[in-house]
């Protein structure tokens, strides 16, 4: 990482404000919400990321400005009870010296209201989407009612101490629906010709701007590339769009990303996975700043301060969002500002923590289990320092010893291997992911800053634990992972049955044009892994799953790339099969819904992914041996489960030392 961020540290003027830095967090669904209403978890969050140094904080994503449009989990801004929290939020953001935002918005089809009796609409009636009915065409006695909930909310905001608004467009909101020639079929003056199509938009504006004085900031956020066909709008169509709309005279800001909302592959890129490119929307931004007036903020996989620098001294935007950076790390422009960018905790960007939220739960984060619990990473320094042995450095062993060291313990680390870093490691070299490493190479370093004694190549025996606890450990943290096994119903097969991780680490004896059955049981995504490697080096391969999809519990927002990658693969998927056993030599499947046997097919290779067991000997011989001993299990050693719930005890076990 580079020493210098002079670009992106430098100071700049948004309608009459200074942001001390370029350094934006941009407006993310946290659902940190409760029905609508604003908590002190939501509060916190945005807080944080202001006394961390961000110069601009766009709070409330998707904050709806009609009761017909409302989320749960989002900010009600049509709610007068929130006005005193908004009030509070304002204060203690703007307190740390951020400008403050807040999105208003109505998400028309794309709400999702989860018990809520929802009153779907849009610019013109449509198929059902979501699951919760078809819309209502929009009338225009209805748009003049959105269109005041729009300038009620801009009044709120600004009574309640925030410095703008940001109207969007951006995700297929209703504004781009009324943009779209396909799902906009009106014939009144709100559809037919691209100037009519726009006049939506425009009059949300001009509501907004009658609302407020003319120095509270307006910023307009919206996709310069749908990555769709759905709304029939291209990348060159949006640019008119926006050039058209650049227009209008309250805008002060364009924001742009990419994305859209109504199909999987476009939803899954309006928060870029890890397939996509860094930086892969900086030429959007590029465009916008040539096309439009105002000045440019671009959002888009921006993960590190050296892409930021880049992104501000290149000329591709005046302001770059880095949500997920600042996610992952609130302190990263301090530390920056410091001089101490080794010390921002990377932000490995794998959506499994930060787009939970689309499936309903609360924002989080893999690699900081601090989001929407900010006061987790305030621990304080241990008031008796002790001597602590971590056995395993994976990320849960590591995470502990870091916060340990921090407090102030003395902490030694034992790895049986030869690398710190755990499965992770391994994990990173499989699926073309080598920025899973990111995170744990930084704790490496965090390890060598602290002065954390580590022992590569020591693997514990109970022995070597007892000695340990005789000769003065006063803690230890077990974070000694799993193992894979092949589970015991697969007794008797005729053919080599490996795990997934004998698969990937390389000691499974692959044959090209062997017949391969990849059997996954936990549909997450190294089932998928799996077979694509097998079909890469030349097997014919099946991908059974007891689940509807082999990708059934991956976060949604990841399953488009892998499910292409599948698609345009020549694996067989066979879902709902359900593990019988073994019989005649050959593995025996059935239906899963109806229990019905399935007629068993001859393999010359059977993984088996997703059967994992703790590696828990150490713990039972200390419970049995030293009951009183402070014994903290973590990650994998505690139950085999996602990344962000083994760094997530990991820390806690730190904090509890």
């Amino acid at each position: 990482m580079s020493t210098s961020h002079e670009s992106l540290l430098s100071p700049f003027t948004l309608a009459g404000r200074t942001l001390k830095n370029r350094i934006a967090l941009t407006a993310h669904g946290d659902k940190l919400a409760r029905d609508g209403r604003i908590t002190e978890r939501l509060i916190g969050h945005y807080e944080r990321r202001a006394a961390g140094g961000a110069g601009l904080i766009v709070a409330g994503g998707s904050a709806s400005v009609h009761p017909d449009a409302a989320n749960p989990g989002m900010i009600a801004l049509w709610n007068p009870e929130n006005e005193p929290l908004l009030a509070d939020l304002a204060d203690r953001v703007t307190g740390h010296g951020a400008v403050l935002l807040c999105q208003a918005s109505h998400r028309s089809i794309r709400e999702s209201p989860m018990g809520r009796d929802p009153w779907l609409v849009a610019p013109s009636h449509g198929a059902a989407g979501g699951g919760y009915g078809a819309p209502d065409e929009l009338g225009e006695f209805q748009i003049q009612d959105v269109l005041r909930a729009y300038a009620a909310a801009a009044r709120r905001l600004h009574r309640c101490g925030f410095d703008g608004i940001e109207v969007t467009a951006f995700g297929s909101h209703l504004i781009e629906m009324f943009w779209s020639p396909v799902l906009n079929r009106r014939t009144d003056r709100y559809g037919g010709s691209p100037d009519n199509r726009l006049r939506f938009g425009r009059e949300v504006l001009d509501a907004v701007a009658s609302a407020v004085p003319d120095d509270f900031v307006v910023s307009f956020r919206m996709s310069g590339d749908a990555l769709s066909t759905a709304t029939g709008l291209s990348p060159a169509d949006l640019l008119d769009i926006a050039g058209v709309m650049s227009g209008h005279p309250r805008i002060d800001l364009f924001s742009v990303s990419g994305g859209s909302g109504m199909t999987a592959r476009g939803h899954a890129a309006t928060v870029p996975t890890e397939a996509m490119s860094p930086a892969c929307y900086n030429h959007l931004g590029r465009a916008f700043r040539q096309r439009v007036g105002q000045p440019v903020l671009v959002a888009g996989r921006v993960l590190d301060a050296d892409l930021g620098e880049r992104t501000i001294s290149s000329g591709d935007a005046d302001l770059v969002g880095m949500t997920r950076a600042l996610i992952a790390d609130p302190d990263l422009p301090a530390r920056l500002a410091a001089g101490a960018a080794d010390r921002v905790r990377p932000c490995i960007a794998i959506n499994e923590g930060c787009r939970r939220v689309v499936v309903g739960h609360a924002l989080a984060c893999t690699v900081n289990p601090s989001v929407g619990e900010e006061g987790l990473d305030a621990f304080a320094a241990a008031t008796a320092p002790r001597r602590i042995v971590v056995v395993g450095a994976g990320p849960a062993g590591l995470e502990a010893a870091r916060i340990a060291a921090t407090r102030g313990h003395a902490v030694t680390i034992h790895e049986r291997t030869g690398r710190l870093g755990g499965q992770v490691r391994l994990a990173s070299t499989v699926g073309n992911r080598p920025h899973l490493a990111r995170h744990v190479d930084w704790l490496e370093g965090e390890m060598n800053r602290l002065g954390v004694e580590t022992r590569l190549e020591s693997e514990l025996s109970p022995a070597d634990v007892d000695r340990f606890v005789a000769d003065g450990a006063e803690a230890l943290v077990i974070a000694t992972g799993s193992t894979a096994f092949v589970p015991p119903e697969a007794a008797g097969l005729d053919c080599p049955s490996v795990t997934e991780f004998e698969l990937f680490d390389g000691t499974a004896e692959l044959r090209a044009g062997a017949r391969a059955l990849v059997y996954d049981a936990e549909g997450h995504r190294r089932g998928a892994d799996a077979a694509l490697l097998l079909a890469d080096r030349g097997l014919t391969v099946t991908l059974a799953t007891p689940h509807e999809s082999p990708l059934s519990h991956l976060e949604p927002p990841n399953r488009p790339e892998l499910e292409q990658l599948l698609r345009a693969s020549t694996v067989r998927i066979l879902p709902d099969q359900q593990l019988a056993g073994a019989g005649d030599g050959r593995l025996l499947l059935r239906d899963a819904w109806t229990e019905e046997p399935i007629e068993p097919e001859a393999y010359q290779l059977v993984v088996f992914v997703g059967y994992r067991r703790p590696l828990g000997e150490l713990h039972r011989h200390l419970s049995a041996t030293a009951p009183e001993l402070p014994v903290h299990v973590v990650g994998d050693a505690k139950a085999p489960r996602l990344l962000r719930n083994a760094i997530s005890d990991g820390v806690r076990a730190g904090i509890a030392l």
